[in-house]
């Protein structure tokens, strides 16, 4: 599947690389499932948002190349996924 985004309304180079690329694509989608699921379950959706939203104008929007975009998604899913990990690891260790 596309991106998160419609690509009819593309306009950035970013943008355009996204939607042209079944690889970025893919991590766009990946991206946004992910970021939908932490944000449900946060106790802070505000501050995920913020988060999200910052990466997407200083790390992501910044990228004028594939292999840039390519390594600021793959890092945000790490950082994404690994926030959603510490947060069961210290409740495991805290909680009942």
């Amino acid at each position: 599947s596309g991106p998160s985004f419609d690509c009819k309304k593309a306009s950035a180079k970013y943008e355009n690389l996204i939607c042209n690329d079944t690889e970025l694509a893919r991590l766009a989608r990946e991206i946004a499932d992910i970021y939908i699921k932490k944000r449900k379950m946060s106790q802070d959706p505000v501050g995920e948002k913020n988060k999200q939203i910052s990466w997407i104008k200083y790390s992501r929007n910044s990228c004028l190349d594939k292999s840039c975009l390519v390594l600021a998604y793959k890092n945000r899913i790490i950082e994404l996924t690994k926030e959603n990990y510490d947060a069961k690891f210290e409740f495991s260790q805290h909680g009942p």
